[in-house]
């Protein structure tokens, strides 16, 4: 009986080891999934960096910096911390996903929705908002 418990362990060990060797080569062959990138254009928002959003935007030509500096003053003026946001994954099928995150405004959590596009190995954010809720 130990004996065929040891076996069983092996095994599992072993299945675990492929699954695990199996999401890093398909992480690899994928590149990051969207995730980063909305992050990268959240932090975009709240430094007023232009080029960065462009540079993670489907259509960089119609990212307006006065826009991103007027987005960047409300993350200011309302006291909102990115590094204290929460991002996730809500769907995913093929080459377009959305990402949630999560942030408090005040004592009122809020959501907002950001629609992400894979272009080539990279994701690249679908619309750029300007606003916050």
């Amino acid at each position: 009986m130990p004996r065929r418990l040891l076996s069983l362990a092996v095994l599992l060990v072993a299945l675990a080891g492929a699954v695990w060797a199996g999401t890093l080569v398909r992480d690899r062959l994928d590149g990051p999934g969207p995730i980063p990138t909305v992050r990268a254009a959240t932090m975009a928002y709240a430094t007023g960096n232009c080029q960065a959003l462009r540079d993670v935007s489907e259509s960089p030509q119609s990212v307006d910096c006065a826009e991103v500096a007027q987005v960047q003053r409300a993350y200011h003026d309302e006291g909102l911390e990115p590094d204290r946001f929460t991002y996730a994954v809500v769907s995913q099928s093929g080459s377009t996903a959305t990402v949630r995150v999560s942030y408090v405004k005040g004592s009122t959590p809020f959501d907002e929705m950001i629609p992400v596009e894979k272009d080539g190995s990279e994701w690249k954010i679908a619309s750029v908002a300007a606003h916050l809720d």
